[in-house]
């Protein structure tokens, strides 16, 4: 079953209290009671795995998790670790190419038991055989504001992409950032219009509600 939060004001900056934006009665039920939905953060392997798209609420979700004792593997984490960012660029540049590859979760998620956002929600049916009894968590708010959020991330995103010349000189990550974005976009929306973007969105989040 998927454990669903929603609220309409997520993220960094956020002058909501931690716990309002996590505010869920069910969730809260569970942490409070110790429910076996989600297991000691002592226990190995990866307990808990974040459905929602980026823009939902992954990191205030990161941050609440990581409060609780969890340890969270969150899109920022891809560029925390030697050789990660590195290692996704170059599995995406297969992929996005159609050939196979085979991705060595636990590598990745070495020391974590919660993985969250993009691109990992790309490959949530792997996640779910590699690591059947974890937690599905599914953050979502309203598709209009998190179009707009997306979008804003998009074209922050794609500024990045017109100054990479000048830019790469000053991060050794840009260009495997800018690889791995360019998936995420090309492979969770089949255009970035606002009608496509949000289609995917909400098809999206009606399978993982139905999972």
């Amino acid at each position: 079953a998927v454990v669903s939060t929603q609220s309409g004001h997520y993220g960094r900056g956020s002058n909501t209290p931690l716990l309002h934006n996590f505010a869920c009665p069910r969730v809260s039920s569970m942490i409070e009671k110790g429910d076996a939905g989600l297991p000691n953060p002592s226990q190995p392997n990866i307990r808990i795995i974040g459905v929602g798209y980026a823009r939902t609420g992954t990191y205030s979700l990161k941050v609440a998790l990581n409060f609780l004792g969890y340890k969270c593997y969150h899109f920022e984490d891809i560029f925390l670790h030697e050789g990660h960012s590195r290692y996704w660029a170059r599995l995406l540049e297969h992929l996005q190419k159609g050939e196979k590859v085979t991705i060595d979760w636990d590598y990745l998620f070495q020391g974590y038991d919660a993985v969250l956002d993009f691109p990992h929600v790309l490959f949530l049916d792997e996640l779910r055989v590699r690591y059947p009894k974890a937690t599905l968590l599914l953050t979502s708010r309203d598709a209009d504001t998190w179009l707009a959020s997306m979008k804003l991330l998009i074209g922050t995103g794609e500024g990045l992409r017109r100054h990479r010349s000048i830019l790469r000189y000053f991060s050794s990550n840009l260009d495997d950032f800018l690889t791995i974005t360019k998936y995420i976009n090309t492979t969770a929306f089949p255009s970035l219009t606002d009608t496509d973007m949000v289609a995917a969105y909400e098809r999206h989040n009606a399978e993982m509600r139905a999972a």
